[in-house]
């Protein structure tokens, strides 16, 4: 489920947590967040029916950085990138606004929720962050 269904409905069913502060926790509307919970729910009970019929969906490979990526921000987010380390992802932020964008909406709700999987990162974003890290492991040779 996309992380945009999956955290309303985590942070109200799992964390207790009420319409009006989800929406201040990710910013939005609370109207949008009715309505991404209801989809969560949607899609929730389509994987059950599915499971249920005996279907499996065939997942696609999932790259060996994607763990490097999710590790990374999580260690950025929860303060637990050191020093050089995270001077370098922090340039690297300021200098692109969708790195920036995706972390500002994200780091609360991950912060809350402890979740962050590969799926849940734009192609975009991962293929910023494989060029970030790659230059960081040739600076460390």
């Amino acid at each position: 489920m996309p992380i945009k269904y999956r955290m309303p409905l985590l942070l109200h069913k799992l964390e207790d947590k009420s319409l009006k502060e989800i929406s201040q926790i990710m910013g939005l509307k609370t109207n949008s967040v009715k309505t991404r919970i209801h989809r969560a729910r949607n899609f929730l009970q389509d994987e059950l029916r599915e499971y249920d019929e005996g279907m499996v969906k065939n997942k696609p490979d999932i790259p060996e950085e994607c763990d490097l990526f999710v590790k990374l921000i999580h260690d950025y987010v929860n303060e637990r990138l050191s020093g050089r380390n995270r001077e370098k992802f922090e340039a690297h932020i300021e200098d692109c606004p969708e790195c920036k964008d995706f972390l500002k909406a994200y780091s609360r709700a991950i912060t809350i929720t402890d979740f962050l999987a590969c799926g849940d990162l734009p192609a975009s974003f991962q293929k910023k962050l494989k060029t970030f890290m790659l230059k960081y492991f040739e600076d460390k040779q």
